[in-house]
């Protein structure tokens, strides 16, 4: 019987992609957005992690969460409009 190899030999990850010029350029760093992340709720982290970051459909982070499809975008949503106003460009003194 042949062994099986490890789940983290298999599984590739993306690399993170590259800040973007324009975002910095608005005074919004990897930092802001990261500690914005950070004070969301840990449902809403997960949900804005499994959407945005792993890009996966939205039945699967349902599943994931262990909700509804109606429910799990309901949660990314509403959490990425939470962030909005802490990313806000305009807010930030220059």
């Amino acid at each position: 019987m042949a062994r099986r190899t490890r789940w983290w030999h298999v599984v590739r990850f993306a690399e993170p992609p590259e800040p973007r010029a324009e975002a910095e350029e608005a005074g919004v760093s990897g930092s802001d957005l990261r500690d914005a992340v950070l004070r969301l709720d840990p449902g809403d982290r997960a949900a804005i992690f499994c959407f945005f970051y792993l890009d996966m459909p939205m039945e699967e982070v349902a599943r994931v969460l262990g909700v509804s499809a109606s429910a799990a975008r309901s949660r990314v949503y509403r959490a990425a409009r939470r962030l909005r106003p802490e990313l806000d460009p305009s807010e930030v003194e220059g």
